[in-house]
């Protein structure tokens, strides 16, 4: 069974009252697997609000009971359908490829302790495609960012990227000014 989609109003009362908290946020909880409601939001071509869902993602997606590994698997593919889409600087823009980067790190930052640490693998992999990318006009910004999400991850989890040393040294070696 299809659950009827949120409209853009509806998410705008979502987001404030998980915002606000307390009986605001309860009311939502009789709305099942809001966090399938999102991505499915996020991907639909016209939702004007792609950025702000994403960062509430962020900010709240540990408080559902629905949050889970195969969630993210999910927002792994929601990310690799955005960020692989053609630039049109109307739907999809460099501001949301580049949102959806960092908060889809920041969310597996924030929560890889309570899961299995083979998951973040899907994630570091499409990270590295970006990255050996050639380094030119708008896949340099988004280049950037993948590389920063990679930092960022190895911050938190050191020896993380430790298998893949010596690729990322040869990158950096072949990006380097002659």
């Amino acid at each position: 069974m299809s659950q009827k989609p949120l409209s853009p109003q509806d998410w705008e009362s979502l987001i404030e009252d998980f915002q606000h908290g307390g009986s605001r946020r309860h009311k939502w909880s009789s709305t099942p697997s809001l966090l399938d409601l999102a991505l499915s939001s996020i991907l639909k071509k016209d939702f004007p609000l792609k950025i702000q869902l994403i960062i509430f993602l962020e900010e709240f997606s540990d408080d559902f009971p629905d949050f889970d590994e195969h969630f993210l698997e999910r927002l792994i593919d929601a990310l690799k359908i955005i960020v692989q889409s053609p630039t049109d600087n109307l739907h999809i823009t460099l501001s949301l490829k580049d949102q959806m980067l960092v908060s889809t790190t920041s969310i597996f930052i924030s929560t890889i302790h309570q899961f299995n640490i083979v998951i973040i693998e899907s994630l570091v992999e499409f990270l590295l495609i970006l990255i050996n990318r050639p380094n030119h006009g708008p896949d340099r910004q988004t280049r950037g960012v993948a590389c920063e999400c990679l930092r960022e991850l190895e911050r938190s989890h050191p020896c993380l990227l430790s298998d893949i040393a010596g690729h990322l040294w040869s990158c950096v070696k072949t990006s380097e000014p002659m």
